[in-house]
């Protein structure tokens, strides 16, 4: 007895979570090493959530090219999975390089996401690794997913997967048990890493909770009552239950109650319909109740008045549309319109918002008829005036990347030739590391990288390794931010990209590999042609990277 599910990662960028109809659990890559962060991640979560599968996420250790600490692997992981405390399990995937570190590295990794979080994470490895290591520390705290096949034919999800009748070393029994990494199942074209569940979806829930109590630890208290993920939590409810949909009229619902499970506990919240500002306002006036700024924040306010209001209460702050903006952050026409940022992944934003009634004006029949009443869409320019920003101070301390918050002190020039080095990640990771000083000292890299320094020279192999980890984009994109650096730029990645075409000794063929892994060069056919002459070779060695990462046993 137990649940059947897949695991995923950018290989599987064309994958939708809905079409997998016999899929219980659905496990997606978020990061690997102190800088790599799968574009999918978010898209493959948030399907996953929203088709009602169990949600698990996996950082791939010391992905080679964004090796880290396990301290800074760890940060990395807990920045891309804060939205997913409380709604999935987090797991270290353990292979490959990282083998050689030992468990004393890994446990650490636990450690770090299990403190910051409150979440217990969980391990994969293969089934060889158990009986090379002492995994004794690690086996008396974290639970086990392990991976063994026994050969390479394709098959569907198994009830009882062939075991070789071993034991599992410090571990009485796996958690979970990857038996394939040649699965067919409707719903996906493609070969897919197939597991089984020891367990039913309460079991895998609560594995998914927090302890925020036992932790002891303010940070772990902010992670799991985080305010502005609260918020994001409501107004997602709103917009995605049928009961709720758009009147001004009627803008602060009819009779009776529905039950909104958030990080903050089971939430009521009044059946029936909203406009725009009344929402954004009784999403945020319900995740603050209860903290000693209950009451700053009303939902009997409309957008004229919403600026005044968040920002006179002290937790929030006024920002120009320049602004990246955050789950839970407030997009504002102070004249006619409002939205709630309910996702940021560097790229286009998700916004939840109360739009217009059925009827094309401001009434009609409660509950959203439409399913365009109220809804979660892709991010649009609209005639927005600014950013509602929440400082995230209402549990008595600053959120991560504000002030206060441990932004790090140091020269400007030395925090920027640190960020260079790699110390403090990419994208939103580097964001919250660097708190309120992220501005100026990424004024700072620009410059030194984009031919500030030395009489505008400036450093093309790291410019290139940016590129090569998605900083500038594709195509034009690529084009249009790099300027008059591009053809200097994207000669060097082509170089060690192996695409110079000078000769195969030129090539880097553990780059182009792990190019190949994270999907770059796409699959079947269109991998052949874009490989060229070197796909054999390539091949080759991500053959050999996937055996050392346990999928071919």
């Amino acid at each position: 007895m137990g649940l059947n599910g897949i695991d995923i990662s950018g290989w599987q960028d064309d994958l939708v979570v809905s079409a997998m109809g016999t899929c219980d659990f659905v496990i997606v890559k978020a990061t690997g090493g102190a800088g790599y962060s799968n574009e999918c991640f978010r898209r493959h979560a948030d399907e996953t959530l929203a088709s009602g599968k169990l949600l698990g996420c996996y950082h791939y250790a010391r992905d080679r090219g964004y090796e880290g600490s396990a301290e800074a692997e760890a940060d990395h992981f807990i920045a891309a999975f804060r939205p997913y405390v409380g709604k999935a399990i987090p797991f270290l995937d353990w292979e490959a390089d990282a083998l050689s570190l030992g468990p004393s590295w890994a446990k650490r990794w636990l450690d770090r996401v299990k403190a910051k979080t409150g979440v217990t994470p969980g391990i994969y490895t293969s089934k060889s690794v158990l009986f090379t290591y002492d995994w004794a520390a690690v086996a008396k705290t974290y639970p086990l997913w392990v991976a063994q096949y026994p050969n390479y034919e394709e098959t569907g999800f198994l009830s009882e997967p062939w075991t070789d009748g071993w034991d599992f070393g410090a571990w009485s029994s796996p958690l979970i048990f990857q038996y394939t990494g040649t699965g067919r199942i409707p719903g996906y074209g493609g070969h897919l890493d197939l597991d089984l569940f020891y367990g039913m979806k309460d079991d895998w829930r609560r594995l998914c909770a927090v302890a925020g109590a036992s932790a002891g630890t303010g940070e772990v208290k902010e992670v799991a009552i985080s305010r502005a993920n609260v918020a994001a939590q409501i107004m997602e409810h709103f917009c995605n239950c049928a009961e709720h949909g758009y009147s001004h009229p009627g803008r602060h619902g009819t009779s009776g109650h529905c039950s909104v499970q958030t990080d903050a506990g089971v939430i009521k919240v009044t059946k029936g319909d909203r406009d725009c500002s009344s929402a954004v306002c009784e999403a945020w006036e319900l995740a603050l109740a209860g903290t000693q700024y209950d009451g700053l924040i009303t939902r009997y306010n409309w957008t004229g008045g919403m600026r005044e209001m968040f920002v006179g209460s002290g937790l929030f702050s006024w920002k120009p549309m320049s602004f990246n903006a955050k789950r839970g952050d407030i997009y504002l026409d102070e004249s006619t319109h409002t939205a709630m940022c309910v996702r940021n992944d560097g790229a286009a934003d998700l916004l939840a918002e109360f739009s217009i009634s059925k009827t094309g004006g401001i009434d009609g029949e409660p509950g959203d008829q439409t399913g365009r009443e109220s809804w979660v869409h892709d991010y649009y320019s609209g005639h927005w005036d600014g950013i509602l920003h929440y400082n995230g101070k209402a549990d008595g301390t600053a959120a991560p990347g504000e002030s206060g918050s441990g932004a790090p002190s140091g020269d400007v020039s030395e925090l920027a030739a640190r960020v260079i080095a790699g110390d403090f990640g990419n994208g939103d990771a580097r964001v919250a590391a660097l708190g309120d000083r992220y501005e100026e000292v990424q004024a700072e890299v620009n410059r030194i990288l984009l031919g500030g320094s030395s009489g505008g020279s400036y450093d093309v192999d790291a410019m290139a390794r940016r590129v090569i980890a998605g900083e500038f984009g594709n195509g034009d994109e690529r084009r249009r931010r790099l300027g008059d650096k591009y053809s200097a730029v994207q000669k060097r990645v082509n170089e060690i990209l192996g695409a110079s075409g000078t000769s195969s000794t030129s090539m880097d063929v553990d780059a182009m590999a792990r190019a190949v892994i994270r999907g770059d060069y796409g699959n079947g056919e269109e991998r052949r042609r874009r490989l060229g002459s070197y796909y054999s070779v390539v091949q080759r060695r991500v053959n050999e990277k996937n055996r050392e990462r346990g999928y071919f046993q």
